[in-house]
């Protein structure tokens, strides 16, 4: 009688396939926290009572405990009531929680020598296999176990995710995830995944998953990139905006968003707003040449004058030749009557530069060329030397005071025979109507006599 009493209790104690399918919600509620960054959340639902003895419901809160030490103590505790007859003396689940949860931690010969003494086969016990197989990689494993899986449990959702990750085909994945989305809806990996891939097909079912992907994850800087992208796709630029600045708010150096509301502040003309962005890329991303450029032009084109200076000068520390940053000091520093100063970034310029200078020559009333097509250099000095004296005789129309006396100019040549410098020197004669001429006169000098070369000449004024 009491071998058949055994035998009965034995028999009641087996696992039934809703105890399995209770096991593998608590898994697939495990894997739901996992993918969404917050475990404890989806696993509230789990914990027991504090005096609880169901053991099927202690081993769901095992298997979707966050803290999985403490999960393992939950097995060895479940362990415990049964040697103190709190739960069934044949009940398998003490051993199978333990099971379980070696398998996970991937240990296992010891979770099969624990299962060995059973013929026990349920879809949660090879999941817990599954679990530990991936940490490993090893797909080849958890193909194997997801068949014996399927054979105990045809259909569950977590099986058609595992499913998904380990197909060889791209349909075959798309297959899976629009399977276990059918049945799963809050699933953040499989409402991204998916997402991605009606994304490339141009279906805007893609953003409502993205959307609904965003209340169970707000956190989550690629899903929200992957939303601000499909929102932007579809014309809604103020949603995609949103989109992006939530992902600062979190993510503050992500490269991506920076760059995308600074392109959409530029495209709406909010260049405060641009210049913000842009600098927080210099600052918490990568400073390169293309964004201090941008960085001091915005401070230009905003009047912070003292602040473009600063951004352009430290421009030019890389790119000497930077058109936009000697073209801005020269307009400063003629504003400031530094206009040697203004001529040396011209000149920099290039071209433009030039042109910039021809301008200039202007304002300072130069009249007159030097010779062209001169074989040597001497011609082009004579006619300066001539031109000079008369433009010394109508600055002392202009300032009676102005001091006569010798100037020294150096000039310096390049490869081609341009005047890329001019240098003066002079003891008495310091009228800057004069000096600023003689130097727009001068660095229009180009001569291939003297190309790559310098020379340097004496102007007596009376």
């Amino acid at each position: 009688p009491l071998e058949h009493e055994a035998k009965g209790e034995t028999q009641s104690n087996r696992p039934t396939p809703e105890q399995d399918r209770m096991i593998m919600d608590a898994w697939l509620a495990s894997s739901r926290g996992v993918a969404a960054g917050d475990r404890s959340a989806t696993a509230k639902v789990f914990r027991p009572a504090k005096d609880e003895i169901n053991p099927v419901k202690l081993t769901q809160w095992a298997v979707a405990h966050p803290d999985r030490q403490a999960g393992w103590r939950v097995c060895l505790d479940l362990k415990s009531k049964q040697d103190r007859g709190q739960v069934n003396a044949f009940s398998p689940w003490p051993f199978i929680c333990r099971a379980m949860l070696l398998a996970e931690q991937r240990m296992f010969d010891q979770a099969k020598r624990m299962l060995s003494a059973s013929n026990i086969q349920l879809g949660s016990i090879e999941y817990a296999f599954i679990v530990g197989h991936l940490q490993k990689k090893r797909f080849d494993k958890v193909r194997i176990h997801l068949q014996k899986a399927r054979a105990v449990m045809p259909a569950h959702p977590l099986l058609d995710i595992i499913a998904s990750g380990v197909a060889t085909e791209r349909t075959e994945e798309l297959q899976f995830l629009e399977a276990a989305y059918a049945q799963e809806k809050n699933h953040f990996g499989v409402l991204t995944r998916l997402a991605k891939f009606y994304d490339e097909a141009g279906d805007s079912r893609a953003t409502d998953l993205l959307v609904a992907a965003a209340g169970i994850n707000p956190k989550n800087s690629e899903m929200r990139v992957m939303l601000a992208q499909r929102l932007a796709k579809e014309g809604k630029g103020d949603e995609a905006r949103a989109q992006y600045i939530a992902i600062l708010r979190v993510t503050p150096d992500h490269d991506d968003a920076l760059i995308f509301l600074a392109d959409d502040a530029a495209k709406r003309g909010d260049l405060k707003n641009q210049l913000a962005y842009i600098q927080q890329l210099i600052t918490k991303v990568k400073s390169t040449k293309q964004r201090r450029s941008l960085e001091a032009k915005l401070l230009a084109e905003l009047g912070r004058t003292k602040e473009a200076v600063a951004a352009y000068r430290n421009v030019l520390k890389s790119e000497p030749s930077s058109v936009p940053g000697n073209l801005y000091l020269a307009q400063v520093l003629n504003g400031e009557s530094k206009p040697f100063k203004a001529i040396t970034h011209l000149v920099r310029a290039g071209e433009t530069g030039r042109q910039k200078m021809a301008e200039m020559a202007k304002k300072f009333a130069l009249k007159g060329s030097l010779a062209k097509g001169a074989k040597g250099i001497n011609p082009t000095i004579w006619k300066a030397e001539a031109l000079l004296k008369k433009r010394f005789k109508a600055a002392r129309r202009r300032s009676p005071l102005a001091k006569s006396g010798r100037v020294s100019w150096t000039l310096t040549f390049d490869a081609d025979g341009q005047c890329v410098d001019v240098i003066h020197e002079s003891k008495r004669v310091d009228d800057q109507w004069f000096l600023v001429g003689g130097y727009l006169l001068q660095y229009g000098v180009k001569n291939k006599s003297v190309a790559g070369g310098e020379i340097s000449w004496d102007l007596g004024v009376p």
